[in-house]
């Protein structure tokens, strides 16, 4: 992801793809739908609640250390 994410904003991450997540001075909420997220920073989902889902894939680059709040999302 080529950008900053910024502001207090909802960012959905969907399909089978990998997102690498630089730092973000961003609110709101991160949901983890499918495929993978990449973190290359301990501010990579800003101060957002990480809502992960199944079948996902969690990467860190380097040690990192995520401070988010995570809520569990879906059904069994």
């Amino acid at each position: 992801l080529n950008a900053t994410l910024s502001g207090t904003i909802n960012f959905t991450k969907n399909g089978t793809g990998i997102v690498t997540l630089n730092a973000n001075p961003f609110a709101g909420v991160t949901q983890h739908n499918a495929g993978g997220l990449r973190f290359a920073s301990d501010t990579s989902l800003g101060t957002s609640t990480y809502q992960p889902g199944y079948d996902i894939t969690l990467e860190a680059v380097g040690n990192r250390t995520l401070a988010n709040p995570w809520t569990a999302i879906g059904s069994d």
